[in-house]
């Protein structure tokens, strides 16, 4: 009857063991998730980690890299992630789709240009009419820049009935079918894949600089990649959330303040050539100051596409407490 006492105890002892291992904070658990693509414009938190920030901030964040912005969406729907980095105009419809979450901070600006062949007789705006003009993902801050800003309101064309526009294709691709096999005749992209084309093909040149239109018109470059968190970390770690975006700042600082270094470090983690970074620079600013009147101009044209039902209030979309 003893025996049976102690191995029952025993057991019981086991059971208590398993319970507290199990239900222990796990040493290597990170304190932050944040969702990322790795590219130029939303490059910042790959450099904070080579640079420290996060360890002097002191917080363990795990970057979860994603392909595509649709995928970083999912996930950041459906998952434990805590913050992530992607488009204003995406951060806007995935609000609209139900995901509660707020912009807390700028990642970068700028960085968009309409790229053509220089035997192409493409000189003037009007003169896309006809022709095949390659565009990325349907909705993307990319593509509503293209249909709203310049079709419509500088070139003065319809991009439903005076061109034909091949929405979906990958900025990688675009070089080759605008300068070697020549089915379009026109590509609207982004940093670094601009800078690259304009690199290596001396065929290629600029028809059109969405941050050179935007200086004329605001005096400064246009938002584009933001940093967002859920509305549920925010209220319930605010410190944590604090902690993150003072490494954010200390490394787009970094960024700015050491050109020559910061695009080393860039040109190891994008596996691209410093000279392409380098050019790429021209045109994207890094920065974590966000300008919500841009933001907002830039929702009114996803709003004018369909892309959102309604623009949010500012006090909707933005939480900019924790950058002062």
């Amino acid at each position: 009857m003893r025996c049976g006492r102690v191995v029952a105890a025993f057991v019981l002892l086991l059971f208590l063991c398993f319970v507290s291992v199990s239900c222990s904070p796990r040493k290597d658990q990170p304190d932050v998730r944040i969702g990322v693509i790795k590219a130029l414009g939303t490059i910042s938190p790959y450099i904070s980690e080579r640079v420290g920030a996060f360890q002097k901030a002191g917080i363990k964040v795990e970057l979860v890299e994603f392909p595509s912005g649709p995928a970083l969406m999912e996930a950041f729907a459906s998952s434990n992630l805590d913050m992530a980095y992607n488009g204003i105009a995406p951060a806007a419809i995935w609000r609209a789709k139900g995901i509660d979450l707020r912009v807390v901070a700028s990642a970068n600006s700028g960085g968009h240009v309409i790229l053509v062949r220089k035997d192409s007789g493409l000189k003037e705006y009007p003169d896309l009419a006809g022709r095949k003009v390659a565009t990325p993902t349907t909705g993307s801050v990319t593509d509503t820049l293209m249909r709203a800003l310049f079709l419509k309101r500088v070139a003065r064309l319809d991009p439903e009935k005076d061109l034909t526009l091949l929405p979906g294709m990958a900025p990688a691709d675009m070089p080759t079918a605008l300068l070697l096999t020549k089915e379009v005749d026109a590509c609207v992209t982004w940093e670094p894949f601009a800078a690259q084309s304009l690199l290596q093909y001396e065929n290629a040149e600029v028809l059109f600089s969405f941050k050179d239109y935007w200086y004329e018109q605001h005096g400064r470059n246009y938002p584009v990649n933001v940093v967002v968190a859920k509305s549920s970390f925010i209220k319930e770690k605010p410190d944590l959330l604090k902690k993150v975006l003072d490494a954010h700042r200390s490394t787009q600082d970094f960024i700015n303040n050491n050109p020559e270094e910061a695009n080393k470090l860039i040109a190891k983690e994008t596996g691209l050539d410093e000279r392409i970074i380098e050019k790429a620079r021209e045109s994207v600013e890094f920065t974590w100051q966000i300008d919500v009147q841009d933001s907002l101009a830039m929702l009114q044209y996803a709003f004018e596409l369909g892309y959102i039902d309604q623009i949010p209030s500012p006090e909707q979309l933005f939480d900019l407490r924790f950058l002062n």
